[in-house]
Order: C-alpha cells, then structure tokens, then sequence
C-alpha cells in the first residue's frame, strides 16, 4: 500500500462523508447481504488478503447494484495495490451511482486517469474536485499537482518522442522481476535485481528475496545466460538497487534490515580482484541515516556518490543527497543537492552519467508524465 492506508478508515470516512452533501449518516444500502459481505471484505483488506476482500466486495455489489460504498472502497483497494485499470470503473460508476456522495472519489479518479495516462480526463476530474468547496488541504495540493501533470501530458502527447524499448530476452529476463541494471562503460557488463523465491525454510513474512545477477554481451543484442552473483555479495536477504563502476570493479549497492546497518536500508559497498568480490562493508554511518538510504549511483571518478535518502534535512519524502570521496578515501557527510532537483515529493533513483554533468533522476515532485 502505497497511498490510503487502511481501508477501514475509509469506510469511516465514507459513512460519514454523506454528512458534507446534507445525507444521512448510515450506508446507502439496505440489503443486509450487502452490508454482511462489505464488513467481510473489510475484514479480509485489512488482513491484506485482497484476493478474498475482491471477492466480499464484489458480492456486496451483485447483492445491491447501487451500494456506492463498496464500489468506492474496491476501487480504493485496487488503487491501493496499484491496479489502476481496474480502479477506474469502479470509481466512475460511484459518481453515476451517486455524483455527489463521496467528494474525493473526483480527487481518486483523476489521479487514476494520471497514472494511465488518459491526461484530458484527468484534467477534467481534478478541475471539478478543485471547484468544490470544503476539500483538505492536503487533497487540495494533490489535486493542483496533478492538474499541472495532467497538463504536461497533454502537452507532451501533442509531440511525442520516439521511443521504442527493446526486450533483451530470455538470457537477462524470466518469469520473476527484473529491474534495476547498471552496466559498465563499454557496455559489456550488466549486474541487475531479480527477485527469486526464498529457498524453503528461509524466514521472514515474504516470500521471495532480492538478488544480484550479472551477464555479459557477447554481441550486438546478445547476452550470456544471467547468472546469480552468488556470496559474498548475496545472501538469504535482499540486496537492490546498485550501481556498478565504469570498470566494473566496484559495486555499490543496497541492504536492509542487516545487523550492522544504521537505519532501515543502508548502501553498501564491493570491489572486485579478478572473478572474485570483496566481503561487503557498511559504508558507515556518516553516510548512512538512522533511516532509509538507497539506490546509489557512483560518477566516472569515483569522487562522487549519489542516493535517494529520507533522512533528517530532506525537502521532501525523499531527496537526493551528494557524498564526495576525500583525500583519505573516506566518504564526506553527504549534503542534499538542494531545490533545483528535490522537490516536497519523492526524488529517487539518481544516475551521474559519465561525463559528470548531466544527472538523471525520478520523480513525483516535478511536472511529468505521471
């Protein structure tokens, strides 16, 4: 869950919202099987069995086409779980059912309409929950943030670039996700994420962990078979979000939960003597925050480490700070690279091209396309 929370606090929400529109306080249906199959789906969303609740919430509205409610909280739930294509029909169909029950439901499915790219639509919901009166704040800036990306989109669409991505195919891809490569400079060394499900009797609540696999280009297009990085580097844990030297001799990489780390996630670091890898070090903690410190990105000369950090002195959720290599070798206290690229969102994923100019970063802070 990325965004509302529990799902039960909604439905508060949503028996008490009638209030702002001059309607009772109780749900809209009378059917006591749809009332008994809602608080069933509740129960399973908050044991975050979505599968189940789908269900639950489902029944709720073949018992009572018209229970508003239920088709605002499944929504809420697949928008929760990033489903956003399933999202939205529920959400439109509550504002046929009922346009003036719930007012962020126009907020909600603006910003689902965001997130799919259908940018006029978009513009056009976020508009109308941005005339009505009453709304928070806090909904109110999320909304005017997404009318400025709704904008850029249309903007951008009217002048498309090409873009046309390749599948690099069974010797790097799987049945499991893949993400997150680095490549050296010549481009014939790649080291990316896969998340593998956990070996039997591996602990922990998920089921799956987080490797390193590298492979290397024997041709234009063509990779060798990816191969799992194996220890030191790896291990029962997760490792991500890495950033391999311009040689390939080092790597600088992301662990959590780890017993010597300082907060949740701490970066790491590797080097490479012939095939073998270094035992990983904690980078330690004048880089590393009491909180949450990932995807590192390492300039051409090895003087310059970027990353994504919550960390205290951020301007937003998330920011990305610069450490520079000092004489002694050690890494400087990193400093935050400041307005003109952080923002009150989130800025993650940095990458210092090698010319040590030009950085490339995401976003959910600027002006983009979702």
């Amino acid at each position: 869950m990325k965004r509302f929370g529990v799902i039960l606090a909604i439905a508060l929400l949503l028996i008490t919202s009638a209030q702002s529109w001059g309607q009772k306080q109780e749900l809209s249906t009378r059917s006591g099987k749809a009332k008994k199959s809602f608080e069933e789906g509740l129960r399973y969303y908050n044991l975050m069995e979505y599968k189940e609740a789908e269900i639950h919430f489902r029944d709720a509205i073949k018992a009572d086409p018209q229970f508003v409610e239920a088709y605002i909280i499944l929504g809420e739930m697949f928008y929760g779980i990033e489903s956003y294509k399933e999202a939205i029909p529920l959400f439109e169909q509550s504002i046929e059912i009922n346009p003036k029950f719930y007012k962020p439901v126009y907020n909600n499915l603006g910003q689902a309409y965001l997130l799919v790219g259908r940018y006029q639509d978009a513009k056009e919901k976020l508009s109308y929950y941005l005339s009505l009166e009453g709304i928070s704040d806090k909904s109110k800036k999320e909304a005017e943030k997404g009318l400025l990306t709704s904008d850029f989109g249309i903007k951008e669409m009217e002048n498309p670039k090409p873009f046309v991505p390749i599948n690099l195919g069974e010797a790097i891809n799987s049945s499991f996700a893949e993400y997150s490569p680095s490549l050296t400079a010549d481009e014939l060394v790649m080291v990316y994420t896969r998340k593998i499900p956990k070996a039997p009797g591996q602990g922990g609540i998920s089921r799956e962990q987080e490797d390193f696999f590298v492979s290397s280009q024997i041709s234009e297009g063509a990779w060798t078979d990816a191969e799992n990085l194996g220890g030191p580097i790896n291990t029962p844990g997760n490792e991500g979000a890495q950033a391999l030297s311009v040689d390939g001799k080092h790597l600088f990489f992301t662990a959590c939960s780890r017993p010597d780390g300082f907060g949740s996630c701490d970066i790491y670091y590797s080097y490479r003597t012939g095939n073998t890898w270094s035992v990983p070090v904690n980078l330690g903690e004048k880089l590393n925050s009491r909180t949450w410190d990932s995807q590192p990105s390492i300039s051409s000369d090895g003087k310059s480490l970027y990353f994504a950090s919550a960390r205290e002195g951020s301007l937003g959720q998330m920011d990305i700070w610069l450490s520079t290599k000092k004489e002694d070798s050690s890494w400087g206290i990193p400093e935050n690279m400041g307005s003109k690229i952080n923002t009150t969102g989130r800025e993650m994923s940095p990458f210092i091209h090698p010319d040590n100019q030009t950085l490339f970063f995401a976003s959910d802070g600027h002006p983009g396309m979702g």
